[in-house]
């Protein structure tokens, strides 16, 4: 359902998404869409740097980090695609302890 103010409160229906290798993201506003294809590049490169600087391994984790990106800006749901098809689980991101 679409608010008056352009948020969708059920991010399944969105109709905001966003396409970055092989995933798709869907956000509940146009607002948190614009922020995350404004912040992911420099996300992305800014935080592979800090992997390699502490490790000193070159690892490709853009898609962990694009997820880590969408987590921290989307507050009203989660909903990524991997390959327009399969659903990123959202609990199978966060490592048991």
């Amino acid at each position: 359902m679409l608010t008056r103010n352009g948020i969708e409160l059920n991010i399944e229906e969105s109709k905001y998404k966003f396409s970055y290798n092989d995933l798709v993201f869907y956000f509940s506003s146009m607002f948190y869409l614009r922020k995350f294809e404004k912040e992911i590049s420099f996300f992305v490169e800014s935080e592979s740097k800090k992997l390699y600087n502490k490790f000193k391994v070159q690892t490709d984790l853009s898609n962990f980090l694009a997820i880590a990106l969408y987590h921290k800006i989307e507050k009203r749901g989660f909903r990524v695609l991997y390959k327009d098809k399969e659903p990123v689980k959202k609990k199978h991101l966060k490592p048991k302890m």
